[in-house]
């Protein structure tokens, strides 16, 4: 018989990031101290597994900052490093989404989880809130070294008020710098300038694709993107992303070994291989 007991007590990190602990008393009681001295993950959703061990990955939320708030933004992703990611449900908030349902990869994998589509809706409900503006200004002064915010891993600009807000929060942080991809030109156009320091890309494939060319030509975007099934189907002279080039897909490229989109010269063509 396997002596589960040292497996039972032990609390380490594991490679992917994953905090592993136990069921025993003892371990509740480790846990507990953590949390009271402002150390232990308050926001992960525990799930049970056999032989009394336990998993947990963020899912209530995306952790607590060393003052015991709640952040919003979480540190890229499996292929963005480098900057701070802020996203929102889809497709509720996809108000110019349309051949791209088809494949958007925020209606699958990770984000069919429960516990992540919770985070997701929790953030859609704050940027309702007459506090967003406050509270990301205030959590992006308290990040350290890092001056990039991806504005929407999944989710987009949901109304012209919405997208007003982060206007104003690029304003207060000229020292950072933001990028947007989105398929809502209808409030691009609407909103007028963007900040200096807010790098919008026209994603194609949605209801307002017509409205790119205008957008462009008054400088509200920096440039086009397009996601092909393929990429031999990409356009012929378009940048192709390198974090989506096939055997490429899950190094965190984007940020580290490319960053072509963040450059706020000059008009982009970028093409994505679909995945």
């Amino acid at each position: 018989m396997i002596d589960t007991a040292p497996i039972l007590t032990r609390r380490f990190t594991s490679p992917r990031g994953l905090r592993v602990g136990s069921l025993t008393s003892e371990g509740r009681e480790r846990r507990k101290d953590e949390e009271e001295a402002g150390k232990g993950d308050r926001s992960s959703l525990i799930c049970q597994k056999r032989l009394g061990l336990r998993r947990a990955w963020p899912s209530r939320g995306l952790g607590m900052d060393r003052e015991g708030r709640e952040k919003m933004m979480k540190y890229g992703n499996y292929k963005l490093t480098g900057c701070r990611v802020f996203s929102l449900p889809v497709p509720k908030t996809c108000a110019g989404g349309g051949a791209c349902k088809k494949y958007c990869y925020g209606l699958k994998g990770r984000y069919r989880m429960r516990n992540v589509r919770a985070a997701l809706e929790r953030a859609y409900r704050h940027t309702l809130s007459k506090k967003f503006v406050s509270d990301i200004v205030n959590e992006l002064k308290r990040a350290r070294k890092i001056y990039r915010v991806r504005v929407h891993e999944v989710g987009d600009f949901y109304s012209l008020r919405y997208l007003k807000k982060w206007y104003k929060v690029a304003r207060a942080c000229p020292e950072f710098t933001f990028l947007a991809y989105t398929k809502s030109l209808h409030f691009i156009l609407q909103g007028g300038q963007p900040p200096s320091n807010f790098i919008i890309l026209a994603s194609l494939g949605g209801r307002y694709d017509n409205l790119a060319p205008e957008l462009e030509a008054k400088g509200y975007i920096r440039g086009l993107t397009v996601v092909v099934p393929d990429i031999s189907q990409a356009p012929r002279g378009w940048y192709i992303c390198p974090a989506t080039i096939p055997g490429r897909e899950h190094r965190k490229v984007c940020g580290r070994l490319c960053d072509y989109c963040w450059r706020p010269q000059g008009y982009k063509r970028v093409a994505f291989v679909q995945h």
